[in-house]
């Protein structure tokens, strides 16, 4: 007969009534939890998607649209800056992963790709001997994009999911472009793909200071420009900082 000492017996008893305590608000309601005296633990176990139940999610991000975006910001820059050096040209596009523009005046060809260098340090700016500079993302740029946006990505899914209120969420990346999303007790995904898939847009609004406010105010808002009146709680008129150029004008 297996006989133990009675020091033994009371540790094992008192190590599983206390397992016992712990472990008794996983046995209620999350409501009746909270109901527990103070001295009580409240904490109960979170489910994972395999007995609880949910929403899992494979989310791709489109990195060719993020690369093609960026060239483009890159169009407008080499736009930018040869008309404020007053320097001709033609061709100017997006050829692959690379920005290319054709310097009319082949005299000024160098000057033209030493100030399209200063746009992205990142990249390898050329010029041949037809007066074509090329502005090359290179692999290092384009990798380094790729995991900015895909981080980017994470941050707003995360923040979107945080408003359902989902307790411990999965959120991380899996592979080159894509996303892993898993909700335990979210079992409406239709609802999820709508919030995660809402697009965020910001406008921009130029104040007009060149045009008289009286103007406006009665009404007549100069050519080429487009504004909003309001009125004040006092009643007195006022003119709203909305009033910017129209396209084309």
């Amino acid at each position: 007969m297996v006989y133990f000492a009675k020091w033994k017996v009371v540790l094992i008893l008192a190590v599983c009534s206390l397992g016992l305590v712990f472990a008794a608000p996983n046995f209620i309601t999350a409501k009746d939890a909270e109901t527990l005296p103070d001295w009580l633990p409240h904490k109960q176990v979170s489910l994972g998607l395999d007995l609880q139940g949910g929403s899992h999610l494979l989310l791709e991000v489109d990195i060719d649209n993020v690369i093609r975006e960026q060239l483009e910001g890159l169009v407008d820059s080499v736009r930018v800056e040869l008309r404020r050096a007053r320097i001709r040209y033609r061709g100017l596009g997006v050829e692959g992963h690379a920005v290319r523009v054709t310097i009319r005046d082949k005299e000024k060809a160098e000057d033209a790709r030493n100030l399209l260098r200063r746009i992205d340090q990142t990249a390898l700016t050329s010029l041949s001997d037809s007066g074509q500079v090329r502005i090359d993302l290179t692999d290092r740029a384009i990798s380094d994009r790729r995991n900015s946006a895909i981080q980017q990505s994470i941050e707003i899914v995360r923040r979107r999911v945080d408003e359902t209120g989902t307790r411990e969420p999965t959120i991380q990346r899996q592979g080159e472009d894509r996303i892993l999303v898993q909700l335990p007790g979210v079992d409406d995904p239709e609802r999820i793909k709508r919030l995660l898939g809402r697009t965020a847009k910001m406008t921009f609004h130029l104040t007009d200071e060149q045009h008289s406010l009286e103007i406006a105010m009665a009404g007549r808002v100069p050519a080429g420009l487009t504004g909003r009146i309001s009125l004040a709680n006092s009643g007195r008129a006022t003119a709203c900082p909305t009033t910017i150029p129209t396209p084309g004008a």
